[in-house]
């Protein structure tokens, strides 16, 4: 039998040949190598190429009110400027005067910490990716921080800390901000603003501040006050009831009096045998009992009746504000003088219809006082005189025509840091003034003082 040849095994096309698995290893393990070199190499090239870690250098302005409170002691003692470390705190007593008391420079950060502000070192290093940065450098508990941010790609965070918690606020560079913790013992919150308080407030003048999924842009503020963000434009009002509505409320039995924010004032120098007069506040309604239709309310600073015995009618409110930090205080209103039964306004302003006092601090002393004197009658027989003294400004306005004010405190006082109440008040023996819109208002936040 003859026997068939078999065809020799074929060999399968799918077995690789062994010099191509052998190049696909050193392939690959070339790869991971320039890989592994890349990565190492851009980590070396951050990490010679970060800055170093920052420094927190002080400089102390106020140098019996800052205390060092060094990491893991207990007891705070004086400082008088240098360098501090992570988890320092910086402490400026609440009877400090007002304005800067220190100054911190990190990195491109310049700091300033007013009366009342305990501020803790956090994390001094920096972040490579700014836009990831939610590591706090400096963590505010208290008090209030003006930050200056020079021009460059950083981000400045601060944590806030004490009863108050929440988001970091995050500041972008360039920029100017105010970080406020609103507190009704803090020096740095004024009176009408202790409606906010406990609370947070973030201004930014340049710049932008993010708090969580909220922005506070060119010109705005952010007040977290009751867990609910309050978002309000750059100015910050200084004075409340301007309009005299809870005079008007309380006389309509509408409020209570102890709830007043001008307290009512008829001091006699000597008392006349007619009226006495007082503050009337004046609103006239088409309605009188449902309180609508009603006109602009103002006030009357009033006294008739034929007396010759000089008297003071006033209204006055604490105001109590720090203003260091504003570039602008600007005091607004529109008055009115009626009548007045002596000519002029005093060789002291004792006869002046309508005075504006504002009593304030500046860098040498406190308790001093400026009078706005506003006259309008001289009666043919009477020899008026009007005060030349440096505190007394006399000027006479149109009868019974409503007349601006318009002032800027911090130029028309000079050195100004406080502003401790404001006063309307009439004197003489017979007057009639109003008084109606009355704004006292800061603006614009003024430039960190450099270490």
């Amino acid at each position: 039998m003859l026997k068939t040849e078999q065809p020799l095994p074929q060999t399968s096309a799918s077995v690789k040949r062994p010099e191509r698995i052998a190049w696909l290893v050193l392939l690959t393990a070339f790869t991971v190598f320039c890989m592994i070199g890349v990565a190492t190499g851009s980590w070396a090239y951050r990490w010679w190429t970060q800055p170093t870690p920052g420094v927190v250098e002080v400089t102390v302005h106020q140098k019996l009110f800052v205390q060092q409170l060094p990491a893991g002691k207990i007891q705070p003692m004086v400082f008088q400027g240098g360098v501090l470390s992570t988890d320092d705190r910086l402490i400026v007593s609440p009877e400090a005067p007002p304005g800067p008391a220190a100054t911190l420079r990190f990195g491109t950060a310049s700091t300033a910490l007013w009366a009342g502000t305990n501020l803790r070192v956090g994390q001094l290093h920096r972040q490579w990716h700014p836009s990831v940065s939610n590591i706090a450098q400096f963590e505010l508990e208290s008090g209030q921080l003006l930050i200056e941010l020079e021009d460059s790609d950083e981000q400045f965070t601060v944590g806030i800390g004490g009863n108050l918690g929440g988001s970091p606020v995050i500041l972008t560079s360039p920029g100017r901000y105010r970080i406020r913790v609103l507190d009704v013992e803090s020096p740095t919150t004024a009176e009408v603003e202790r409606v906010f308080a406990p609370g947070l407030e973030v201004a930014t003048e340049r710049g932008l501040a993010l708090i969580g999924a909220n922005q506070v842009a060119p010109g705005e503020r952010l007040i977290e006050a009751d867990n609910r963000p309050q978002p309000k434009r750059n100015r910050w009002n200084l004075v409340s009831d301007g309009n005299f509505q809870q005079l008007i409320d309380v006389l309509y039995s509408k409020a209570n009096a102890n709830q007043l924010t001008w307290g009512l004032s008829s001091n006699p120098t000597v008392v006349g045998a007619a009226d006495t007069g007082g503050p009337v506040p004046t609103q006239a309604c088409t309605d009188p009992i449902g309180r609508t239709g009603c006109e602009e309310p103002y006030l009357r600073l009033v006294r008739r009746g034929g007396n010759t015995k000089g008297y003071v009618t006033a209204v006055k409110q604490q105001i109590n504000a720090d203003v260091t930090s504003y570039r602008w205080v600007r005091l607004q209103a529109d008055i009115k003088i009626v009548y007045q039964s002596l000519s002029k306004a005093g060789e002291s302003g004792t006869e002046c219809p309508l005075m504006i006092e504002i009593t304030y601090s500046n860098t040498q002393a406190a308790n001093i006082h400026k009078d706005y004197c506003y006259w309008a009658f001289e009666h043919p027989n009477q020899n008026g005189v009007i005060a030349n003294y440096p505190y007394i400004a006399t000027t006479q306005i149109p009868e019974n025509s409503w007349y601006p004010v318009d002032i800027e405190l911090k130029q028309d006082l000079g050195q100004l840091v406080k502003i401790e109440s404001i006063s309307f008040q009439a004197n003489g023996h017979d007057y009639e003034s109003h008084v109606r819109d009355v704004e006292l208002f800061g603006e614009g936040l003024v430039e960190v003082p450099k270490p």
